[in-house]
């Protein structure tokens, strides 16, 4: 009797192992279930901002802003920009106000006597401003020293933006010369790098392109020994404006808002 039951469940067994091989064999044609991470869809993304105009010949400009994304899709979003930027005058600017600034000539006594200081009559931007519509052509994830995984994208934005132009500030009252807004288009991209579910660290680069006045010219109808004394009394503002890029390289902090992330299969 005993053989005979070991017989059985030998049996058993043996008819067991062929189907469970057959399950195995078909289940490893089955497709990959995963589920994809919604970065970005659906999400707001607040920004606090840091930049610097690049290319300027005569001032640099430090923004400190605040920037507004709403991610409709994953690859599609709406926002604006808003900061104010402060000028700083460049070693070009210095050495020309140095080198004009105080300059000797011959007065009606037939006497030397010094010029006053000369400021650059150049031009700075103050505030900035823009709406935009961005996308996401690339996304995905990298390694950080091998180890830790995270997400980025590259994305483009083009918009309508806003240019404060500031001349100036040591220019005397009596040059005239007006500070205005300019508006025209915006256009640039960036890297996004997630560092946390809702925390992203941006990199930035945008162009402001207006039309404005960058520097004051010499006027044609003044002689130079007549500005002797007063060199600034030599120059006056251009007629014309001339298209200019204001480019801006911005380094941002983004809290993405919900903070909890959201899958699709």
């Amino acid at each position: 009797m005993k053989a005979l039951a070991l017989l059985a469940v030998v049996a058993v067994l043996g008819s067991a192992v062929p189907v469970m091989a057959q399950q195995k064999d078909a289940m490893a044609g089955a497709p990959v279930v995963r589920r994809q991470i919604n970065w970005r869809a659906e999400r707001s993304e607040l920004m606090p901002q840091l930049g610097l105009t690049m290319n300027d010949p005569y001032f640099k400009n430090i923004l400190v802003g605040v920037g507004y994304n709403y991610h409709a899709t994953g690859w599609l979003s709406f926002g604006a920009n808003v900061g104010y930027a402060f000028g700083i005058k460049t070693s070009l600017t210095e050495d020309i106000e140095s080198e004009k600034s105080g300059v000797e000539y011959e007065n009606e006594d037939g006497e030397l006597a010094k010029g006053p200081s000369f400021a650059m009559p150049a031009t700075h931007v103050g505030l900035l401003a823009d709406a935009h519509v961005g996308i996401v052509p690339l996304y995905g994830k990298m390694l950080l020293m091998g180890e830790k995984a995270l997400a980025y994208d590259f994305h483009l934005t083009g918009g309508f933006g806003l240019v404060q132009v500031l001349w100036n500030s040591d220019l005397p009252s009596s040059f005239d010369a007006v500070d205005e807004f300019r508006t025209g288009p915006v256009f640039g991209g960036g890297v996004r790098l997630f560092v946390d579910d809702a925390v992203a660290i941006g990199i930035d680069v945008l162009d402001y392109f207006v039309t404005m006045h960058v520097v004051a010219e010499k006027d044609p109808d003044r002689a130079f020994t007549e500005c002797r004394e007063r060199p600034l009394d030599c120059y006056r503002v251009p007629d014309e404006m001339d298209w200019t890029h204001n480019v801006v390289a911005m380094v941002s902090f983004a809290i993405f808002m919900p903070g909890e992330l959201t899958y699709e299969e």
